[in-house]
């Protein structure tokens, strides 16, 4: 009975130190998002405003997911996973913009017919950028290097089908 109660006080002395070898699975807390002020409307007077406006608030969106992706990487470059708080605290940061941003283009919908069934194919792109986001702040959640690798790679993947999608844009 005595070294059942010896093992308890050694484990409860020990605990404290078990997050620091490593097996820490805590992330900071992602900011909410803010309601979107850079994305245009896209209802006009005209037809030809509101293809306008469609049209500059889906480039301009599609060039911020590009740009924080590429912001993101030049800081942390090699697509490596790092054990460092900042890397944790950036990741947090970049995850949440390109989750929000992507959120508020999937939300945007043209006022002109002719863009409709492109927009259900932009919508799917978006969700892919969603479902990645979540796939890498998983990865880096739990330090784990070749879920990590999977979600540079998967989000090659989604960049590139958004490539596809704005050259089908009508």
């Amino acid at each position: 009975m005595r070294h059942l109660g010896a093992v308890i006080g050694l484990l409860a002395l020990a605990a404290p130190f078990a997050g620091a070898c490593g097996g820490a699975t805590s992330l900071p807390e992602a900011p909410p998002c803010t309601t979107p002020t850079a994305t245009p409307s896209t209802v006009a007077r005209t037809p030809r405003e509101n293809d306008f406006r469609y049209t500059r608030a889906v480039n301009e969106g599609a060039t911020r997911l590009i740009r924080l992706t590429n912001d993101f990487r030049g800081r942390w470059p090699d697509g490596k996973f790092s054990s460092r708080d900042e890397f944790r605290t950036e990741f947090t940061l970049y995850a949440s913009n390109m989750t929000c941003t992507a959120m508020s283009l999937r939300d945007l919908k043209s006022a002109v017919p002719r863009y409709a069934e492109w927009d259900t194919r932009f919508d799917g792109v978006m969700s892919d950028y969603v479902a990645v986001m979540e796939q890498g702040r998983e990865s880096v959640r739990t330090r784990n290097v070749s879920d990590y690798r999977r979600f540079n790679k998967r989000m090659d993947e989604v960049n590139a089908t958004l490539a596809e999608a704005l050259l089908a844009l009508p």
